[in-house]
């Protein structure tokens, strides 16, 4: 909560925020999650390793998750 009372401490427009700005300040970071059905543990490091150097992961999380299709 101080780092938020901080930043806005400072008379700031609204509409000017640089909000990039603001998740760096306040440490927030986006997180994308994606579930992908029937895959392997093995195949979801595969696939975070070729992605990784995609994206900065200071300032982006990326969650894999492997599911399983149920059968009735």
């Amino acid at each position: 909560m101080e780092k938020f009372k901080e930043y806005f401490s400072v008379e700031r427009e609204l509409e000017t925020i640089d909000w990039e700005e603001y998740m760096k300040f306040n440490e927030i970071y986006p997180l994308l999650e994606f579930e992908i059905e029937g895959i392997s543990k093995e195949e979801l490091k595969e696939l975070r390793e070729k992605i990784k150097s995609y994206y900065n992961d200071k300032i982006l999380y990326i969650k894999l998750i492997g599911t399983n299709k149920l059968t009735e």
